[in-house]
């Protein structure tokens, strides 16, 4: 068994010491105290890596809506076509209000109605047809009915709601053409216009929230459900006052109701659920 000396370095300190060093199986005879164990094995304990030295795992997290790119460049083309006729708003806002309520049987002979109007009225119908897509897609959201891409279904949404306006522009006029004059046929598009310019304006605070705060969808889609009913309900009321003359012609008014309110309406939901499933 090898020794290592130990030589004190203390003048008063006794002669050298050999102490015994056992060494290692399968190590040279020659060790030193360098040699010496760096970690102690206690029944029961376990090493390894630190739970918490490593964080806590990434959870992915769903891009808001209004983050991406193709959404907010139809929010900002909507607002630019806006922003091009805002100075013929003044003219328009002056008569519109007229066109909600108004059911006279023949015009003011001040009452004009120019080009730069109708620039304004469509640039409201298409931020109200944006502003009912983006509202229609924050309550697949908020129902939990899986969707594609923000932009996709959004665009999709906003388009559904142009090819409806579109629909009931069309069967307004077919139902004013044949129960009511050309006069009172004017006055309820225009009171159907004025209705749906008037909700996109409304309609705009709660869709821009809701592409950038999807916590609270299903109170601005609440909001924007009760501002569309409102719209709607204005519009009947004129309606009714242009078509009625007898009680016949509740029975007329019903079937208008159920044919371009409620059924229209009802389709439309159900190709959004079907394209949702589709794409």
């Amino acid at each position: 068994m090898p020794y290592a000396p130990i030589t004190p370095t203390d003048s008063i300190a006794a002669a050298p010491v050999a102490v015994a060093v056992q060494p290692h199986a399968g190590e040279d005879h020659e060790c030193s105290f360098d040699e010496a164990p760096t970690t102690v094995a206690i029944p029961g304990v376990h090493t390894g890596v630190v739970p918490y030295t490593r964080g806590l795992e990434a959870i992915p997290r769903h891009p808001l809506p209004g983050y991406d790119t193709g959404v907010m460049s139809m929010v900002l083309a909507v607002f630019l076509i806006i922003a091009v006729n805002f100075h013929h708003f003044s003219s328009y806002f002056k008569v519109v209000w007229q066109n909600l309520f108004s059911v006279r049987a023949r015009e003011n002979v001040f009452d004009e109605h120019t080009v730069g109007e109708e620039r304004v009225m469509i640039s409201l119908l298409l931020l109200t047809c944006l502003c009912e897509g983006i509202m229609a897609y924050a309550a697949l959201q908020t129902a939990g009915i899986p969707t594609p891409g923000s932009f996709v279904s959004i665009a999709s949404l906003s388009g559904a709601a142009i090819l409806l306006y579109l629909f009931q522009l069309i069967a307004y006029q077919t139902v004013g053409f044949a129960f009511t004059g050309n006069a009172g046929r004017t006055q309820w598009i225009r009171g159907f216009n004025a209705s749906q310019s008037f909700l996109g304006i409304f309609m705009a605070v709660p869709a821009l929230l809701s592409l950038f705060n999807p916590n609270i969808s299903g109170t601005l889609c609440a909001i924007g459900l009760l501002l569309y009913i409102t719209a709607r309900v204005i519009f009947i009321i004129k309606g009714f006052r242009i078509f009625y003359e007898n009680v016949f012609s509740l029975f007329y008014f019903i079937l208008y109701l159920c044919s371009l309110e409620i059924i229209p309406i009802l389709v439309c939901g159900r190709g959004i659920f079907f394209l949702c499933n589709f794409m």
